[in-house]
């Protein structure tokens, strides 16, 4: 996964974007994109008060800007120099330079989409929302066990 979002209506969502910043998008933007491949994870336990109330925490984000530095913070780390280092912090170094990098009203996607899911009273601290929001990436999130209903397969 290289992108997290959150679902607002049928064909819409709210997403921290690198040309924009958080903003709302039309969902056929990536369907109708031949080289981009969209999987949606419903949230356990979904109630419609539950959906709407994430959909306000997006909304209240509107606006701001994307967090470059922060996509820095996820990607030194996995270079070569990086996981050298990580090794040598016992695991910290990503989280510590995310900490560090971390803009407050600046938001990468899979970020935006963790504090909005973790402002909800049934999903705080809940999997992988344990970590800070801006250690986690969109891969994470989206393995998440604990977060979404199981995988199911319809092929």
């Amino acid at each position: 996964m290289s992108h997290a979002l959150i679902v607002t209506d049928e064909n819409e969502c709210i997403e921290a974007h690198m040309n924009g910043g958080v903003q709302r998008s039309k969902l056929s933007n990536y369907f109708d994109d031949d080289h981009c491949q969209v999987f949606f994870r419903k949230p356990v336990n979904l109630a419609p008060a539950v959906a709407d109330s994430i959909v306000m925490s997006a909304e209240t984000q509107l606006g701001c800007s994307y967090d470059s530095a922060l996509i820095a913070g996820h990607a030194i780390p996995n270079s070569f120099i990086g996981r050298v280092i990580e090794k040598r912090f016992g695991g910290k170094f990503e989280s510590l330079l995310c900490k560090f990098l971390n803009h407050d009203n600046q938001w990468i996607c899979s970020e935006l989409a963790s504090y909005c899911l973790d402002e909800q009273h049934i999903y705080h601290d809940t999997g992988i929302l344990k970590a800070n929001v801006e250690t986690i990436s969109p891969q994470e999130l989206f393995e998440d066990p604990f977060l979404f209903e199981a995988w199911k397969n319809n092929f």
